[in-house]
Formats: C-alpha cells, sequence, structure tokens
C-alpha cells in the first residue's frame, strides 16, 4: 500500500525516470531474510558497490559515497531494531544537539523552572557548543547521520554561532531543525535563514500577553512576533523558502481559548503551518497548569512547495564540502571493517563532548505503520536520495574536491578484502 502510494505521488518520471529504487528493494528484500546482524552486514556490503553505481549517475563522487554509506546504515539500524537487538553494529541516524544549555525563559516542568532551579534539583551548568566541538562530532557521525536536532533543554539562538554550526550540518547532507521560542532581542533573521536552515519549531502558547506569560514565562510575546517578521522578510528579500516555520502551540486549559486568534496571527505574520500539541502534565511542578483535553493537530497555512521534502532533506552548504570529502573516504574505506560503527547498548546513548554541553545521539530507527511499512523502506530511502536538490544532483564535481578524496585514498591502510575500494570505483 505505502509503495503504490508513493509511485502515485512521486513519480520516475519526475526525476528523469531513472532512480535506485529497483536496487533499494533489492537491499531490502535480502536483508528481510538476514537471521544474524553478521550476515546482514554481509549482505549490505555486498551491495555497496551496485548502490554506489546506480547514484554516482546522478551525484557528485563524494555526494554518491555520502548517501550510499547513510542509506546502508539506516538499513542496518532498521534491522537491529526489528531483530530487537541489545548490540548495535549501525551508527547513529539522528543527532540532537544543544547549541545552548542556558534559556531566558522559566516555563514550567523544565529545567529552567523558577521552582527547579530554586530547589537545585538539576545540575545544569551554563555554556554554548563550539564550532571545534561540534566539528569533532560531525567527523564521527556525520556521514552516517541523515538529520540533526539543535535543540534539548536549552535556547539554541543564545549560541551566537548556532548559524555556523547548521552550516557544518549541511555539508554532511544533514537535513537540519530547531526548537525556539524566538522571545530574543539579539537575533540576525537573515543569518538563519543563509545558515540553510530546513525547519524552525516556534513554540508560541498564546495568542496575547497575558495568556503567552502564564506558561512562556519571561517571555515578550510582542518581540517574538517581531522575531518572525524579520524572518518571513528575510526569506522573501534573500528569494529562500527556508526554514519552513512551524507554530507549536501547547493547549493548556488557560489558553486553548486563543487558538483560533493564534491561526489568524499565523497566517497574517507568514508562518507555514500551525501545530496544536498536547503537552506533558508539568502539575508536579505547578498544579495551576492544566493539559487541555484537546486532539492535536496540523494546520497546513502557507507551505511552500516540497515541505515534506524539506523537513526531511537539505543542501550542501555554500563551500567546497572538502570536511565531508575527506571523512567520508575515511568511513568508506572503513565501512566493513569497522562493521559500521561501535556496538552499543540498544538506547539512547550521551556523549560529553565538553564540560558544558552533553550531545545525545539516538541509534535506533522506528519505522510506524509495522510489517508493510517495513517492507517497503526502499520506498521511504528512494524518496530521501531522490529529491535531493539538482545543485547536488549534478554529476560535475569541483576538481580539487576530486583531488582531495583521490589523495585521502592513498592515504588509508590496507583493509579486509571483502570491503570494496574506493579506488576501484569509478570517481
Amino acid at each position: 500500500m505505502l509503495g503504490a502510494l508513493f509511485h502515485r505521488l512521486v513519480p520516475a518520471s519526475a526525476y528523469g525516470g531513472e532512480t535506485a529504487f529497483s536496487t533499494l528493494s533489492k537491499i531490502d528484500a535480502e536483508l528481510r531474510q538476514c537471521q544474524r546482524a553478521d550476515s546482514a552486514v554481509a549482505a549490505l556490503e555486498r551491495s555497496k558497490a551496485d548502490l554506489y553505481a546506480r547514484l554516482s549517475g546522478r551525484f557528485a563522487p563524494v555526494v554518491a559515497q555520502a548517501l550510499t554509506l547513510k542509506v546502508l546504515n539506516l538499513f542496518l539500524a532498521r534491522f537491529h531494531f526489528n531483530a530487537r537487538s541489545s548490540l548495535l553494529l549501525s551508527r547513529p541516524f539522528g543527532l540532537v544537539v544543544d547549541p545552548s544549555n542556558m534559556c531566558q525563559l522559566a516555563c514550567p516542568g523544565c529545567v529552567h523552572s523558577t521552582r527547579l532551579e530554586d530547589l537545585k534539583l538539576f545540575d545544569w551548568p551554563s555554556g554554548t557548543l563550539s564550532q571545534e566541538c561540534f566539528s569533532a562530532l560531525l567527523k564521527l557521525y556525520g556521514p552516517y547521520a541523515i538529520g540533526v536536532y539543535f535543540c534539548n533543554y536549552g535556547e539554541p539562538l543564545l549560541n551566537l554561532a548556532t548559524p555556523k554550526l547548521i552550516r557544518l550540518a549541511k555539508t554532511y547532507l544533514l537535513g537540519t531543525a530547531l526548537s525556539t521560542s524566538l522571545s530574543i532581542r539579539k537575533f540576525d533573521a537573515d543569518a538563519y535563514v543563509e545558515s540553510g536552515l530546513d525547519l524552525m519549531v516556534l513554540s508560541i502558547d498564546g495568542a496575547t500577553q497575558p495568556v503567552y506569560e502564564q506558561y512562556r514565562r519571561n517571555g515578550d510575546i510582542e518581540l517574538v512576533f517581531s522575531n518572525i517578521r524579520k524572518l518571513v522578510s528575510a526569506k522573501r528579500r534573500l528569494g529562500k523558502r527556508t526554514p519552513v516555520l512551524s507554530w507549536n502551540f501547547l493547549a493548556f486549559e488557560h489558553n486553548a481559548h486563543e487558538i483560533p486568534q493564534a491561526v489568524r496571527m499565523a497566517h497574517r505574520l507568514g508562518v507555514n503551518r500551525f501545530r496544536v500539541v498536547n503537552p506533558f502534565d508539568v502539575r508536579w511542578d505547578d498544579p495551576n497548569v492544566h493539559v487541555a483535553p484537546i486532539k492535536g493537530r496540523v494546520q497546513r497555512l502557507d507551505s511552500p512547495v516540497g515541505l515534506e521534502s524539506k523537513l526531511i532533506l537539505s543542501e550542501i552548504a555554500q563551500g567546497d564540502g572538502m570536511a565531508m570529502a575527506g571523512v567520508t573516504a575515511l568511513r568508506w574505506h572503513t565501512y566493513a571493517t569497522s562493521r559500521l560503527g561501535t556496538s552499543s547498548k540498544a538506547s539512547d546513548q550521551s556523549a560529553r563532548v565538553s564540560p558544558e554541553i552533553t550531545v545525545s545521539v539516538c541509534p535506533l530507527v522506528r519505522f510506524p505503520g509495522g510489517t508493510e511499512s517495513n517492507r517497503h523502506v526502499a520506498a521511504v530511502l528512494h524518496l530521501y536520495v531522490a529529491e535531493l536538490p539538482r545543485r547536488i544532483r549534478h554529476r560535475h564535481c569541483p576538481g580539487q574536491l576530486r583531488q582531495r578524496v583521490r589523495r585521502w585514498q592513498h592515504q588509508q591502510p590496507a583493509f579486509s578484502s571483502h570491503s570494496e575500494c574506493l579506488s576501484d570505483l569509478p570517481v
């Protein structure tokens, strides 16, 4: 059913009549016959050259390599999830990075709420993530991941380097998103629009200041509206469709009556979609804040063409992609010998990358819909590959970048015979 729907909505003719769907379907079918992780890795290794050959017909060599690694890693993650593996050979396919541990608001239920800070229930030191630290993380996980979410419990816009972090992520073909209150006085809208950010979630739980501040404490709703106008204006002026702006409205009893007014305001401001969200119960922190018994929903307001794709796909940021070229070539060589990654417990894991910042990575992949959805995972992967912007798909690869990849090849140590060498493939 999912496969039929996919072919109806995304016909092969839309991509020049040639896609990687058949190759991905073949990999999917073979992988579903595997009972052990080592046999799954072997099957993926056998398919690597064929998948690369198909992708290199439409993408620059470095991009084709990167996509091959990402797709095969996603297949392996899916295998581990279906097998309920306790040890993982796959790398995390999604990253959660907090650019800042700080927040200027004090929302109930958050580590930054006034009551929790007074009780000192959390050891939450202030700090911001440096470009050097994030670059080191990307060298480990960027070649395999398909997306990064720049938010956890901090306000990402408080780190003035966040647009630069987003640009770094884009050089690894990562989809990028963040969540913000947007109640920030020092805000460079142009920098975020030009960074290549795909999705910006706007946490605004009200349409008027008296209602809004009952949950978003210390927030200024007029400042939020002003910053939205700056973003929309920057997108129009710079000719960009992203970031897609999503107004997320946490529905409580004290603010549910303002949802229609908030939708109208979102329309006027130029927000792309409006989402009513059922929040967690925070009465343990503030007994006066009650969750509203209404159903969550998403409403499109002014969605740009290809919204769904932009939420999961990305472009390469401006630049020659040197970082991705070198790291991808290294991962390409060590794909089989390193077994696609380091074994870890089958649960969320955290890597302390600086004294101030904790970066969480999720190693499990979850496909909704059960067996039928899993059977057609190739369609999902095909959408990721086929919808990449034309600027990336072009076969031309800058000479300097190609030389860097080939130079990296000759510096690599020997590897097992069942691992394909980049020099054996058409570059």
